[in-house]
């Protein structure tokens, strides 16, 4: 049931986050027999639709409720006038997605428009009824769901995080590629076409000046937030001074958290954009150049709080990848309230693989929560393997059930690679997998596809991942956007995506 593939969830959706969906119910514009059954059949699928969406939690635009108050003779909409009094409507109240009632025949004239006007994805909905003739609308692109309820719902976080995404930007802090990974290179107008309202570039120096402002002032809010870290049980394990390899100091934990806040400052700054999802290439200019590693952003920045306050989820990736930020971005849009999972495809063996980001990923995966207080007793941030200095942020992954995937290009064509692994307790046997990096976070996956036909088509080093099953929730978006899944889980699937790439 697709309720309790949502009972992970563990914060309510704010108004922000809620899915707007419009719900229409068109009905015969012409006097027959049956009128008066006719349109209290259309009401009652109507209302059982309209209580499904919202018992979800999703706000719910019914243009008609105010048109029809205590119906006598007609509940659908019948004429141009009204369809277009709720196309306005629901334009007017931001509908991010459109249910249109087809509980029985009604002229395409009525319905087109409709979609038209309204400009956004659109889903005919029909009851698993004989006695009435609905499913006979064919005109624009649009899903049909009969009788499916569950469908329906995912279909509707699906389209709504689409629309929602078409309105929405992303920032590129230090631009694309890092290390010269080749898999990172994008084509940014071609994503603008298909998933992202608009994708913005700024250099790393925006950050270190803020930061570097905060440092040389002793700004209290660094304080604040090492101080949040140690109240809240993270353990923080300093290296010796006299040590033969220094990396994480108390001053270079306050470096990183000047860092952080100065990324929150100048997204804050940014109050015309709605930036949902931020990549930093940290490799060379931070890690080297600057001298102290990046990591406390792609901890921090995806997770709703910090010492400051509630917080708002901020996707984050590194390296400058954006088609794994764009996954990530879409992962939280179908699932609001949960931060998404980032990092790399790091070790393939026999029974699992393990994804690990080289410093950080989201903290909510170090219990699978919200609460600052459940996760940091979980965290340890210690000094990092590589770079000039730095503090890496480590976990265990929870085990369950995990969406992991990325968009990938090939040839300019884009995929989503989309599947549900399973994820076992990170053990110490798992963990002597990892000799390097062992102190970074670390899920342990497995899929029905052995690891040796995975790496077969995997498009690049990094992974995007949430709680629970959502694919079919994003397999919708993609539907919306053009964009063919491949499922990651089904071993057919890989195979034959396998020879049709060889071909491309």
């Amino acid at each position: 049931m697709l309720n309790a593939r949502y009972s992970v969830l563990s914060a309510k959706e704010s108004p922000m986050s809620q899915p707007i969906i419009g719900i229409v119910s068109v009905t015969d514009p012409r006097p027959t027999a049956l009128a008066r059954e006719r349109e209290e059949y259309y009401e009652a699928q109507h209302n059982a639709l309209k209580a499904r969406l919202e018992a979800e939690g999703m706000k719910v635009i019914d243009p008609g409720a105010e048109m029809r108050p205590g119906w006598t003779d007609i509940f659908g909409m019948r004429t141009l006038g009204e369809i277009r009094h709720c196309a306005s409507r629901l334009k007017a109240e931001g509908a991010e997605a459109l249910f249109v009632g087809v509980w029985h025949w009604t002229e395409p004239g009525l319905t087109t428009p409709l979609v038209l006007e309204t400009g956004v994805p659109t889903c005919l909905f029909i009851e698993r009824n004989t006695g009435w003739a609905g499913y006979c609308e064919v005109a624009l692109r649009h899903e049909r769901i009969r009788g499916d309820y569950d469908e329906a719902v995912a279909w509707a976080r699906g389209a709504s995080a689409y629309s929602r995404l078409r309105k929405q930007q992303v920032m590129l802090w230090g631009a694309s590629y890092s290390l010269t990974m080749e898999h990172l290179r994008d084509d940014p107008p071609h994503l603008k076409c298909l998933v992202i309202g608009d994708i913005l570039e700024e250099g790393q120096y925006y950050l270190i000046k803020r930061a570097e402002r905060m440092l040389a002032q002793s700004d209290p809010r660094i304080d604040r937030f090492v101080a949040w870290l140690k109240d809240n049980g993270c353990r923080i394990a300093f290296d010796d001074p006299a040590g033969e390899r220094v990396m994480l100091t108390p001053d270079i934990l306050r470096r990183q958290a000047a860092l952080y806040l100065a990324a929150r400052q100048r997204l804050a700054e940014l109050p015309d954009y709605d930036i949902i999802g931020v990549s930093i290439k940290c490799q060379n200019e931070l890690s080297e150049d600057w001298g102290c590693t990046g990591c406390f952003l792609p901890a921090f920045l995806p997770f709703p709080e910090d010492s400051e306050g509630p917080q708002r989820v901020i996707s984050t990736t590194c390296e400058g990848d954006l088609k794994t930020l764009l996954t990530a971005c879409l992962f939280n849009a179908v699932r609001p309230g949960v931060p998404s999972l980032f990092g790399d495809f790091k070790h393939a063996g026999d029974e699992y693989f393990l994804i690990s980001n080289c410093g950080a990923a989201s903290i909510y995966y170090a219990g699978n929560s919200t609460d600052p207080a459940r996760v940091l007793p979980n965290v340890r941030i210690e000094g990092q393997c590589h770079c000039a200095s730095g503090g890496a942020v480590g976990w265990d992954g929870v085990p369950g059930a995990y969406t992991v995937g990325r968009l990938v290009r090939i040839k300019g064509d884009y995929f989503m690679q989309l599947g549900v692994a399973d994820a076992r307790e990170v053990t110490d046997e798992v963990k002597a997998n990892a000799i390097f990096g062992n102190m970074w976070p670390h899920h342990a996956l497995s899929m029905e596809t052995p690891s040796d036909r995975l790496v077969k088509v995997l498009g690049g080093n990094h992974f995007a991942g949430t709680v629970g099953d959502v694919t079919a929730e994003v397999a919708f978006a993609c539907r919306q956007a053009g964009i063919p899944v491949v499922r990651l889980d089904n071993p057919a699937e890989v195979d034959a995506f396998y020879e049709r790439i060889a071909l491309m």
